[in-house]
């Protein structure tokens, strides 16, 4: 209990002392007045028959929806009430939650006290009040007339207000939020069932009036309120399935046009580059002028890494439709130089990225250090890697690139300064077609960083990613290396 807010404390203790004077109050009272009423055959073996069916109520419950189980108790409480005298309705109450509680070893102690506490302050309220104005034993001996039907409503309304307001005032004192909210959010939706369960009581208790074994006839009422009950959680569950479905398919359209966007735009850039380089050497041509051909090897160079950058757009959109359909990548393998390979892939990361303030990238990778890949697929990885720290460095603070090893395995690492990413999407950045909250404005497919997490896998590697927001991003990556031959025989 010290874990509770204070609030939230002290209102357990007015409903712990509350219940307490009432149930000593009314006992005593009640009691005070002579044992002779309670000990009659007439009233003995119905208040042992009622502490069974309060029992068995506690125990027992109706799945009104899937936030709302409304409880068998009530109307064995309402029943009572208005046939037996008191204190027996409170005792009946008393014993039936306590055997019930002490079954509950799994739950701490003041929530076993809150759950006799309040039954019995329902019960022995709603009784106290209907008393000011009529023995309650006396309600069902009116006729039926609309005394009666006064009286009963009185009765019910008390029960209902003292039995849902305990609730809401402890989930109002645990959530910090208005009662009225609390109602209104948890068990507004309550309302039919606690009244059709609490007149199951009424119409109870004047079966027994008129012949004690019509009581069994309750147990229509109650069957048929559990199938419709049941019918009503299986409709808001297929509400809820379908909900969830159609948020799903929302979700799904949002990132397919996301996808789209941002692949065209991938596609775009590379593209603009292909047409207006070849828009100016045709004018060069056309001009009639001879051509300098150191000139003329840039222009084709850069026509060369605009047609790889969209070569790769493509790739990686059909691995990824690939992996969707659950086919592993078709590798081809041959030795490669990561040092070599990452210098190249580097440098033509920095000549597409002509925005202002782009940052620039420093690379430190000897030669040496070999493995056994796919060249495409793993420059594609260093072009994603290293891309991406660029693309998310915004204030121009320099990439570091650097490659190394050991005996065992080859290492990359791509450091960079940039907008960085909160700790707790980490895990969720090698998600196909995630991105993280910091790159809004920022395009891209969602992609790049989940095929390169499946191509480094199949080559028996691993990438890691480090990120703290406002600090930049670290991503390692580490392929098994390759054993050079000692001697060319080998």
């Amino acid at each position: 209990m010290r874990e509770l807010p204070p609030a939230l404390r002290l209102y357990l203790l007015v409903i712990y002392a509350a219940c307490a004077v009432l149930f000593v109050g009314y006992v005593g009272l009640s009691l005070a007045a002579g044992l002779s009423p309670l000990t009659r055959g007439d009233v003995l073996w119905p208040a042992l028959l009622f502490v069974v069916l309060a029992y068995v109520g506690e125990r027992t419950g109706l799945q009104v929806s899937e936030s709302v189980d409304q409880g068998l108790a009530t109307p064995v409480h309402t029943a009572t009430i208005l046939l037996l005298p008191p204190p027996l309705p409170l005792l009946i109450t008393f014993v039936a939650v306590a055997v019930s509680e002490s079954q509950r070893g799994d739950q701490e102690l003041y929530k076993r006290f809150f759950n006799i506490c309040h039954p019995l302050l329902s019960v022995g309220i709603s009784s106290l009040v209907l008393s000011l104005f009529v023995a309650p034993t006396r309600v069902l001996r009116f006729g039926g007339g609309a005394e009666t039907v006064l009286y009963v409503a009185v009765l019910l309304a008390v029960y209902y207000v003292i039995d849902v307001g305990t609730l809401v005032g402890v989930l109002a004192l645990l959530e910090r939020r208005r009662p009225l909210d609390v109602w209104r959010d948890s068990y507004r939706r309550n309302v039919p069932p606690e009244l059709a369960t609490s007149a199951i009581g009424v119409l109870s208790a004047a079966a027994w009036r008129f012949n004690p074994g019509l009581l069994a006839l309750a147990l229509l009422p109650v069957l048929a309120l559990r199938a419709a009950f049941h019918a009503i959680a299986e409709a808001e569950q297929a509400r809820r399935v379908a909900r969830d479905a159609q948020a799903v398919a929302e979700e799904a359209l949002r990132v397919r046009d996301d996808f789209m966007n941002a692949a065209s735009h991938d596609l775009r850039t590379p593209l603009t580059g292909v047409m207006g380089r070849s828009d100016l050497i045709q004018t060069r041509l056309d001009s009639g002028r001879p051509l300098d051909e150191a000139w003329f090897r840039t222009q084709v160079d850069l026509l060369r890494q605009s047609a790889r950058r969209m070569a790769a757009t493509v790739e990686e959109i059909t691995d990824a439709a690939q992996l969707q359909m659950g086919r592993p990548l078709s590798l081809k393998l041959e030795p490669i130089d990561i040092g070599d390979m990452v210098r190249g892939m580097s440098a033509m990361v920095a000549a597409a990225s002509t925005w202002n303030n782009a940052a620039p990238v420093k690379v430190a990778a000897a030669a040496g250090f070999i493995v056994e890949g796919d060249r495409r697929r793993l420059e594609r990885v260093v072009q994603n890697v290293v891309g991406n720290a660029v693309k998310y460095s915004p204030d121009g603070a320099p990439v570091q690139v650097s490659v190394g090893g050991d005996a065992e395995w080859v290492s990359i690492i791509v450091r960079d300064h940039g907008v960085g990413v909160p700790a707790d999407e980490l895990p969720r950045l090698f998600a196909r077609f995630y991105r993280a909250s910091t790159s809004k404005g920022i395009a891209g497919t969602g992609i790049g960083l989940a095929g390169s997490r499946t191509i480094v896998e199949q080559h028996g590697g691993r990438i890691m990613l480090e990120s703290a927001v406002g600090e930049g991003t670290t991503v390692t990556v580490l392929l098994p290396r390759q054993a050079l031959p000692s001697d060319p025989g080998q």
